[in-house]
């Protein structure tokens, strides 16, 4: 599967790591996401679900990281 919003989630990514906050301008920041696609059958709690799913995946195996839904986590 394609899943063209992965260029969108990866210039967000960039973007927000280059930012200076003025609360921290010497931190830099990162954004992990998860990403689902809404399978034939899934409910809007399933998809969620398996975003969320995702989502902590990339945030437990690193950082900055975009995770696309496995059936295998």
């Amino acid at each position: 599967l394609q899943f063209p919003v992965i260029s969108l989630v990866e210039e967000i990514q960039n973007e927000f790591s280059n930012y200076k906050f003025d609360f921290d301008s010497e931190s830099s920041y990162t954004i992990s996401a998860g990403i689902s696609a809404l399978e034939p059958g899934w409910d809007s709690k399933k998809w969620f679900r398996t975003a969320d799913e995702s989502l902590y995946y990339a945030k437990t195996h690193g950082r900055n990281q975009i995770k696309i839904y496995e059936k295998t986590y």
